[in-house]
């Protein structure tokens, strides 16, 4: 009950995620980051590094101590940086706040747009995950399926249908396993008759 009664009242945030592209929007109030996912670091003349600008304004930045990350470019997924794409995601949650040091109970709906061809794995899910969640997020949801409307956005529906389709590939999984083992149990008989045969 408590569960549900937070996803009821939490803000719920709709991140839209591409290689080139990072759009988070509060479903609340309408407030929009959308811009390129880019982090630009300064390089120090005694060693380490600084952030000297995120999102668009990085890709101003040009000079022999400036690199720039992008930490969502990879040939097969949608992370190549985790600490990087932290700091960019962080920067963009800190963009929908009223206030500067007010930290809202965000739950947000992870929607991959591109690199998800065949599905998006086990794997990218909770990379995912524990992405969004180290960044500030109460509770994340990976969701796969056409663009969602912002004002519209039923998070109890979204993540009771997420818990159907969780449930749907145990079920498939044991039948799979099922499967298995009565197909070793049929050649392991066979091993024991030709054995009995043979001996």
């Amino acid at each position: 009950m408590q569960d549900w009664l937070r996803r009821r009242v939490s803000k719920v945030v709709y991140v839209q995620l591409w290689e080139e592209r990072l759009k988070v929007i509060h479903c609340g109030n309408g407030k929009t980051f959308d811009e390129k996912p880019l982090l630009a670091l300064r390089h120090q003349p005694k060693g380490g590094r600084i952030i000297a600008q995120i999102g668009n304004e990085a890709a101003a930045f040009s000079g022999d101590d400036i690199e720039l990350l992008n930490p969502f470019s990879h040939p097969r997924t949608l992370i190549s940086d985790m600490y990087s794409a932290d700091l960019v995601i962080r920067h963009g949650f800190s963009k929908l706040r009223s206030f500067r040091y007010f930290v809202s109970p965000y739950v947000v709906v992870v929607h991959p747009m591109e690199k998800r061809e065949g599905g998006v794995t086990k794997v990218e899910k909770a990379a995912l995950e524990t992405l969004f969640k180290e960044s500030g997020a109460r509770e994340v949801l990976v969701y796969e399926g056409e663009a969602l409307d912002p004002e519209n956005i039923d998070y109890s529906h979204l993540y009771q249908a997420s818990i159907k389709d969780h449930l749907m590939d145990i079920k498939r999984g044991r039948k799979t396993a099922g499967v298995l083992a009565a197909v070793l149990g049929v050649y392991a008989l066979a091993l024991i008759a030709f054995f009995s045969i043979n001996g």
